[in-house]
Protein backbone atom coordinates (compact mmCIF):
# COMPACT_ATOMS: atom_id res chain seq x y z
CA UNK A 1 0.00 0.00 0.00
CA UNK A 2 1.82 3.08 -1.26
CA UNK A 3 -0.82 5.73 -0.73
CA UNK A 4 -2.64 6.66 2.48
CA UNK A 5 -5.96 5.15 3.47
CA UNK A 6 -8.59 6.40 5.85
CA UNK A 7 -7.36 4.01 8.51
CA UNK A 8 -3.57 4.10 8.02
CA UNK A 9 -0.63 5.89 6.44
CA UNK A 10 0.81 4.42 3.23
CA UNK A 11 4.42 3.23 2.75
CA UNK A 12 5.21 6.39 0.76
CA UNK A 13 4.38 8.60 3.74
CA UNK A 14 6.13 6.30 6.20
CA UNK A 15 9.32 6.08 4.13
CA UNK A 16 9.51 9.85 3.67
CA UNK A 17 8.78 10.45 7.37
CA UNK A 18 11.53 8.20 8.71
CA UNK A 19 14.10 9.18 6.09
CA UNK A 20 13.63 12.84 6.95
CA UNK A 21 13.73 11.99 10.68
CA UNK A 22 17.09 10.21 10.27
CA UNK A 23 18.44 13.17 8.30
CA UNK A 24 17.30 15.58 11.01
CA UNK A 25 19.08 13.56 13.70
CA UNK A 26 22.21 13.47 11.54
CA UNK A 27 22.07 17.22 10.99
CA UNK A 28 21.76 17.81 14.75
CA UNK A 29 24.83 15.64 15.36
CA UNK A 30 26.79 17.38 12.59
CA UNK A 31 25.71 20.79 13.83
CA UNK A 32 27.01 19.98 17.29
CA UNK A 33 30.27 18.42 16.07
CA UNK A 34 31.23 21.09 13.56
CA UNK A 35 30.93 23.95 16.09
CA UNK A 36 33.14 22.45 18.78
CA UNK A 37 35.89 24.95 19.66
CA UNK A 38 38.63 22.29 19.65
CA UNK A 39 37.79 20.77 16.26
CA UNK A 40 40.49 20.37 13.63
CA UNK A 41 39.99 23.10 10.95
CA UNK A 42 40.19 20.65 8.06
CA UNK A 43 37.63 18.36 9.67
CA UNK A 44 35.45 21.38 10.44
CA UNK A 45 35.40 22.45 6.80
CA UNK A 46 34.41 18.94 5.71
CA UNK A 47 31.64 18.73 8.32
CA UNK A 48 30.21 22.05 7.17
CA UNK A 49 30.01 20.74 3.61
CA UNK A 50 28.36 17.50 4.73
CA UNK A 51 25.93 19.50 6.88
CA UNK A 52 24.93 21.56 3.85
CA UNK A 53 24.60 18.49 1.61
CA UNK A 54 22.38 16.59 4.09
CA UNK A 55 20.42 19.78 4.75
CA UNK A 56 19.66 20.27 1.05
CA UNK A 57 18.67 16.59 0.83
CA UNK A 58 16.31 17.06 3.77
CA UNK A 59 14.82 20.13 2.11
CA UNK A 60 14.19 18.23 -1.13
CA UNK A 61 12.57 15.28 0.66
CA UNK A 62 10.50 17.60 2.88
CA UNK A 63 9.20 19.38 -0.22
CA UNK A 64 8.25 16.02 -1.72
CA UNK A 65 6.64 15.11 1.60
CA UNK A 66 4.56 18.28 1.54
CA UNK A 67 3.33 17.60 -1.99
CA UNK A 68 2.64 13.99 -1.02
CA UNK A 69 0.65 15.19 2.02
CA UNK A 70 -1.44 17.53 -0.11
CA UNK A 71 -2.09 14.86 -2.74
CA UNK A 72 -3.17 12.12 -0.31
CA UNK A 73 -6.03 11.67 2.08
CA UNK A 74 -5.31 12.08 5.79
CA UNK A 75 -6.09 9.08 8.00
CA UNK A 76 -8.89 9.54 10.51
CA UNK A 77 -7.86 10.36 14.10
CA UNK A 78 -7.74 7.65 16.72
CA UNK A 79 -11.16 6.97 18.22
CA UNK A 80 -11.83 8.46 21.62
CA UNK A 81 -9.87 11.71 21.18
CA UNK A 82 -11.52 14.98 22.12
CA UNK A 83 -11.96 17.74 19.61
CA UNK A 84 -9.17 19.74 21.27
CA UNK A 85 -6.80 16.77 21.03
CA UNK A 86 -7.66 16.19 17.39
CA UNK A 87 -7.05 19.81 16.48
CA UNK A 88 -3.87 19.91 18.55
CA UNK A 89 -2.54 16.80 16.83
CA UNK A 90 -3.30 18.18 13.36
CA UNK A 91 -1.75 21.57 14.21
CA UNK A 92 1.38 19.95 15.66
CA UNK A 93 1.77 17.71 12.61
CA UNK A 94 1.44 20.68 10.27
CA UNK A 95 3.87 22.70 12.41
CA UNK A 96 6.54 19.97 12.32
CA UNK A 97 6.00 19.50 8.60
CA UNK A 98 6.58 23.22 8.13
CA UNK A 99 9.74 23.12 10.24
CA UNK A 100 11.24 20.35 8.09
CA UNK A 101 11.13 22.83 5.21
CA UNK A 102 11.80 26.08 7.07
CA UNK A 103 14.97 24.92 8.88
CA UNK A 104 16.97 23.71 5.85
CA UNK A 105 15.59 26.60 3.83
CA UNK A 106 16.99 29.00 6.44
CA UNK A 107 20.32 27.15 6.24
CA UNK A 108 20.32 27.64 2.46
CA UNK A 109 19.70 31.33 3.08
CA UNK A 110 22.66 31.45 5.51
CA UNK A 111 25.00 30.08 2.81
CA UNK A 112 23.51 32.49 0.26
CA UNK A 113 23.86 35.65 2.35
CA UNK A 114 27.33 34.89 3.68
CA UNK A 115 30.05 37.24 2.41
CA UNK A 116 32.40 34.25 2.39
CA UNK A 117 30.67 33.04 -0.76
CA UNK A 118 31.39 29.33 -0.18
CA UNK A 119 29.39 27.36 -2.77
CA UNK A 120 27.13 24.45 -1.85
CA UNK A 121 28.27 21.36 -3.73
CA UNK A 122 25.82 18.55 -3.05
CA UNK A 123 27.96 15.59 -1.96
CA UNK A 124 30.80 17.05 -4.06
CA UNK A 125 28.81 16.42 -7.23
CA UNK A 126 26.00 18.92 -7.91
CA UNK A 127 26.35 22.68 -7.54
CA UNK A 128 23.40 24.23 -5.69
CA UNK A 129 23.03 27.93 -6.65
CA UNK A 130 22.71 30.56 -3.95
CA UNK A 131 19.41 32.27 -3.34
CA UNK A 132 19.16 35.82 -4.74
CA UNK A 133 19.69 37.50 -1.37
CA UNK A 134 21.84 40.41 -0.23
CA UNK A 135 25.24 39.50 1.21
CA UNK A 136 25.89 40.42 4.83
CA UNK A 137 28.59 39.70 7.42
CA UNK A 138 25.97 38.58 9.93
CA UNK A 139 23.72 36.96 7.35
CA UNK A 140 21.10 39.67 7.78
CA UNK A 141 19.74 37.81 10.83
CA UNK A 142 19.13 34.63 8.82
CA UNK A 143 21.76 32.74 10.81
CA UNK A 144 19.90 33.47 14.05
CA UNK A 145 16.63 32.38 12.41
CA UNK A 146 18.25 29.11 11.33
CA UNK A 147 19.48 28.48 14.88
CA UNK A 148 16.12 29.36 16.44
CA UNK A 149 14.14 27.11 14.08
CA UNK A 150 16.60 24.26 14.56
CA UNK A 151 16.08 24.43 18.33
CA UNK A 152 12.32 24.05 17.82
CA UNK A 153 12.75 20.62 16.30
CA UNK A 154 12.74 17.54 18.51
CA UNK A 155 16.10 16.28 19.75
CA UNK A 156 19.15 17.92 21.18
CA UNK A 157 19.46 21.56 20.11
CA UNK A 158 22.02 22.22 17.42
CA UNK A 159 24.42 25.01 18.28
CA UNK A 160 25.03 27.27 15.33
CA UNK A 161 28.36 29.02 15.12
CA UNK A 162 29.03 32.26 13.39
CA UNK A 163 32.00 30.66 11.72
CA UNK A 164 30.18 29.81 8.52
CA UNK A 165 32.88 27.85 6.84
CA UNK A 166 36.60 28.16 6.54
CA UNK A 167 37.66 29.47 3.20
CA UNK A 168 35.91 32.26 1.18
CA UNK A 169 36.00 33.77 -2.22
CA UNK A 170 37.87 36.94 -3.02
CA UNK A 171 37.95 38.98 -6.02
CA UNK A 172 41.31 39.70 -7.49
CA UNK A 173 41.98 43.29 -8.58
CA UNK A 174 44.14 44.51 -11.42
CA UNK A 175 46.49 47.42 -11.64
CA UNK A 176 46.60 50.18 -14.19
CA UNK A 177 49.59 52.15 -15.28
CA UNK A 178 49.50 55.52 -16.99
CA UNK A 179 52.19 57.64 -18.56
CA UNK A 180 52.00 61.39 -19.14
CA UNK A 181 53.42 63.08 -22.17
CA UNK A 182 54.38 66.74 -22.22
CA UNK A 183 53.48 69.17 -25.01
CA UNK A 184 55.95 71.60 -26.54
CA UNK A 185 54.17 74.87 -27.24
CA UNK A 186 54.62 76.31 -30.70
CA UNK A 187 56.06 79.77 -31.01
CA UNK A 188 54.02 82.33 -32.82
CA UNK A 189 54.90 85.50 -34.70
CA UNK A 190 58.28 84.26 -35.97
CA UNK A 191 58.96 85.73 -39.40
CA UNK A 192 61.46 84.47 -41.96
CA UNK A 193 64.66 86.47 -41.71
CA UNK A 194 65.42 88.53 -44.76
CA UNK A 195 69.23 88.27 -44.28
CA UNK A 196 70.54 85.36 -46.54
CA UNK A 197 73.50 84.66 -44.24
CA UNK A 198 71.27 84.45 -41.21
CA UNK A 199 68.92 82.26 -43.21
CA UNK A 200 71.73 79.74 -43.91
CA UNK A 201 72.72 79.73 -40.26
CA UNK A 202 69.16 78.95 -39.28
CA UNK A 203 68.96 76.10 -41.79
CA UNK A 204 72.26 74.68 -40.46
CA UNK A 205 70.92 74.98 -36.93
CA UNK A 206 67.72 73.12 -37.88
CA UNK A 207 69.74 70.32 -39.55
CA UNK A 208 71.83 69.95 -36.39
CA UNK A 209 68.69 69.80 -34.26
CA UNK A 210 67.19 67.15 -36.52
CA UNK A 211 70.42 65.12 -36.40
CA UNK A 212 70.55 65.40 -32.61
CA UNK A 213 66.93 64.31 -32.25
CA UNK A 214 67.50 61.42 -34.66
CA UNK A 215 70.53 60.21 -32.70
CA UNK A 216 68.59 60.51 -29.45
CA UNK A 217 65.73 58.44 -30.91
CA UNK A 218 68.15 55.80 -32.12
CA UNK A 219 69.81 55.64 -28.72
CA UNK A 220 66.44 55.45 -27.00
CA UNK A 221 65.31 52.68 -29.32
CA UNK A 222 68.49 50.77 -28.62
CA UNK A 223 67.97 51.11 -24.86
CA UNK A 224 64.30 50.17 -25.25
CA UNK A 225 65.22 46.90 -26.88
CA UNK A 226 63.89 44.00 -24.88
CA UNK A 227 66.54 42.92 -22.38
CA UNK A 228 67.98 39.44 -22.79
CA UNK A 229 69.04 36.91 -20.20
CA UNK A 230 72.59 36.98 -21.58
CA UNK A 231 72.85 40.73 -20.97
CA UNK A 232 71.56 40.43 -17.41
CA UNK A 233 74.14 37.89 -16.22
CA UNK A 234 75.16 38.35 -12.58
CA UNK A 235 74.15 37.73 -8.96
CA UNK A 236 71.02 39.33 -7.51
CA UNK A 237 69.19 39.46 -4.19
CA UNK A 238 65.40 39.35 -4.29
CA UNK A 239 64.03 42.73 -3.27
CA UNK A 240 61.16 43.37 -0.86
CA UNK A 241 59.27 45.25 -3.59
CA UNK A 242 58.52 41.91 -5.27
CA UNK A 243 54.93 40.67 -5.37
CA UNK A 244 54.13 37.02 -4.63
CA UNK A 245 50.46 36.64 -5.53
CA UNK A 246 48.35 33.48 -5.61
CA UNK A 247 44.78 32.44 -6.33
CA UNK A 248 42.61 29.35 -5.94
CA UNK A 249 39.46 29.01 -8.05
CA UNK A 250 36.18 27.69 -6.67
CA UNK A 251 33.16 25.97 -8.16
CA UNK A 252 30.67 28.49 -9.52
CA UNK A 253 33.22 31.30 -9.89
CA UNK A 254 35.22 33.45 -7.56
CA UNK A 255 37.70 31.83 -5.20
CA UNK A 256 40.56 32.87 -2.94
CA UNK A 257 43.33 35.29 -3.83
CA UNK A 258 46.09 36.78 -1.78
CA UNK A 259 49.79 37.38 -1.41
CA UNK A 260 52.70 36.74 0.93
CA UNK A 261 54.22 39.67 2.80
CA UNK A 262 57.58 38.18 3.72
CA UNK A 263 60.03 36.28 1.51
CA UNK A 264 63.71 36.12 0.73
CA UNK A 265 66.07 34.65 -1.82
CA UNK A 266 68.67 35.19 -4.49
CA UNK A 267 69.52 34.05 -7.98
CA UNK A 268 72.54 33.87 -10.22
CA UNK A 269 72.26 34.22 -14.01
CA UNK A 270 75.07 32.60 -15.98
CA UNK A 271 75.56 34.59 -19.19
CA UNK A 272 77.61 31.85 -20.88
CA UNK A 273 75.30 28.96 -20.06
CA UNK A 274 71.87 29.79 -18.67
CA UNK A 275 71.47 26.14 -17.64
CA UNK A 276 74.04 26.71 -14.91
CA UNK A 277 71.99 29.49 -13.34
CA UNK A 278 70.58 28.98 -9.84
CA UNK A 279 67.47 30.27 -8.09
CA UNK A 280 66.86 30.02 -4.34
CA UNK A 281 63.67 31.33 -2.80
CA UNK A 282 61.83 31.09 0.52
CA UNK A 283 58.50 32.50 1.63
CA UNK A 284 56.94 32.64 5.07
CA UNK A 285 53.29 31.47 4.98
CA UNK A 286 52.60 33.12 8.34
CA UNK A 287 52.54 36.43 6.43
CA UNK A 288 49.75 35.38 4.05
CA UNK A 289 47.38 38.25 3.27
CA UNK A 290 43.88 37.90 1.81
CA UNK A 291 42.08 40.91 3.29
CA UNK A 292 39.92 38.62 5.43
CA UNK A 293 41.27 37.62 8.89
CA UNK A 294 39.14 34.47 9.05
CA UNK A 295 40.65 33.19 5.81
CA UNK A 296 44.16 34.07 6.87
CA UNK A 297 43.79 32.26 10.19
CA UNK A 298 42.42 29.20 8.43
CA UNK A 299 45.28 29.18 5.91
CA UNK A 300 47.79 29.37 8.77
CA UNK A 301 46.14 26.46 10.60
CA UNK A 302 47.21 22.83 10.34
CA UNK A 303 44.52 22.30 7.67
CA UNK A 304 46.64 24.22 5.15
CA UNK A 305 50.10 25.70 5.84
CA UNK A 306 50.43 24.63 9.50
CA UNK A 307 52.75 27.57 10.15
CA UNK A 308 53.34 26.53 13.76
CA UNK A 309 55.26 23.46 12.58
CA UNK A 310 56.32 24.52 9.08
CA UNK A 311 57.19 28.25 9.14
CA UNK A 312 58.88 28.30 5.73
CA UNK A 313 58.25 27.16 2.14
CA UNK A 314 61.46 26.73 0.15
CA UNK A 315 62.24 26.43 -3.57
CA UNK A 316 65.63 25.63 -5.09
CA UNK A 317 66.12 25.28 -8.82
CA UNK A 318 67.68 22.15 -10.31
CA UNK A 319 67.38 22.99 -14.00
CA UNK A 320 66.79 26.16 -16.04
CA UNK A 321 65.92 25.93 -19.73
CA UNK A 322 66.05 29.05 -21.88
CA UNK A 323 63.06 29.22 -24.23
CA UNK A 324 63.72 32.65 -25.80
CA UNK A 325 65.94 35.71 -25.54
CA UNK A 326 64.10 36.83 -22.42
CA UNK A 327 62.17 33.72 -21.31
CA UNK A 328 63.00 30.50 -19.48
CA UNK A 329 61.43 27.57 -17.66
CA UNK A 330 62.64 27.03 -14.08
CA UNK A 331 62.50 23.52 -12.66
CA UNK A 332 63.29 22.76 -9.04
CA UNK A 333 62.40 21.24 -5.70
CA UNK A 334 59.61 22.85 -3.71
CA UNK A 335 59.39 21.90 -0.03
CA UNK A 336 56.18 22.71 1.83
CA UNK A 337 54.70 21.15 4.96
CA UNK A 338 57.48 18.57 5.12
CA UNK A 339 56.96 17.35 1.54
CA UNK A 340 59.30 17.96 -1.40
CA UNK A 341 58.11 17.79 -5.02
CA UNK A 342 59.45 18.91 -8.40
CA UNK A 343 57.69 22.01 -9.77
CA UNK A 344 58.01 24.16 -12.90
CA UNK A 345 57.67 27.91 -13.34
CA UNK A 346 57.80 30.07 -16.46
CA UNK A 347 59.84 33.28 -16.23
CA UNK A 348 60.04 36.34 -18.47
CA UNK A 349 62.61 39.10 -18.10
CA UNK A 350 60.69 42.39 -18.09
CA UNK A 351 63.23 44.97 -16.88
CA UNK A 352 66.97 45.35 -16.56
CA UNK A 353 69.13 48.45 -16.12
CA UNK A 354 72.41 46.90 -14.92
CA UNK A 355 71.49 47.38 -11.27
CA UNK A 356 67.85 46.35 -11.04
CA UNK A 357 66.21 43.37 -12.71
CA UNK A 358 62.57 42.22 -12.84
CA UNK A 359 60.91 38.97 -13.85
CA UNK A 360 57.30 38.01 -14.35
CA UNK A 361 56.95 34.42 -13.10
CA UNK A 362 53.92 32.12 -13.34
CA UNK A 363 53.28 28.58 -12.21
CA UNK A 364 50.60 26.15 -11.05
CA UNK A 365 50.99 23.93 -7.99
CA UNK A 366 48.75 21.05 -6.97
CA UNK A 367 48.27 21.68 -3.25
CA UNK A 368 46.98 18.17 -2.57
CA UNK A 369 50.49 16.83 -3.08
CA UNK A 370 51.61 18.86 -0.04
CA UNK A 371 48.91 17.62 2.36
CA UNK A 372 46.74 20.70 1.79
CA UNK A 373 43.75 19.01 0.15
CA UNK A 374 41.10 20.62 2.36
CA UNK A 375 38.08 21.91 0.44
CA UNK A 376 38.65 19.90 -2.75
CA UNK A 377 36.64 19.81 -5.06
CA UNK A 378 34.72 22.91 -3.96
CA UNK A 379 38.02 24.76 -4.12
CA UNK A 380 40.42 23.85 -6.88
CA UNK A 381 43.40 21.64 -6.21
CA UNK A 382 45.45 24.05 -8.34
CA UNK A 383 47.12 27.09 -6.76
CA UNK A 384 48.01 29.64 -9.43
CA UNK A 385 51.04 31.81 -8.73
CA UNK A 386 51.49 35.14 -10.52
CA UNK A 387 54.65 36.82 -9.30
CA UNK A 388 56.74 39.89 -10.00
CA UNK A 389 60.24 39.22 -8.72
CA UNK A 390 62.60 42.19 -8.47
CA UNK A 391 66.31 41.77 -7.87
CA UNK A 392 69.17 44.06 -6.84
CA UNK A 393 72.60 43.29 -8.21
CA UNK A 394 75.15 42.46 -5.55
Amino acid sequence: MLRNRRDAFGWGTIALHWTIAVLIVGLIVLGYAMTRPDIDPEMQFSLYQWHKSFGMTALALASIRLVWWLANIYPAPIAGLSMLEKRGAAATHLFLLTLTIAVPLAGWAVASTSTLGIPTLLFNRLLIPHLPMEKSDDGGGVLDDHAFLARLRPGRPCRVSRRRGAVPSLLAAGRGFEADAGNIPARRGVQRPSNPRRNRQMRRFYRQCVATVALALIATAAQARAPSLDDAAGRYDIDGSSQINFSVAQVGGGGISGKFGKFSGSFRLDGKDIRRSVVEFALFPDTVQTGEPRIENFLKSNAVFDTANYPKIVFRSTKITQTGDDTAVIEGNLTAKGTTKIEHFSAKLTKWNRRVISFHIEGDIFRGRYNMAVGIPIYSNVVQFDMTVNGQRR
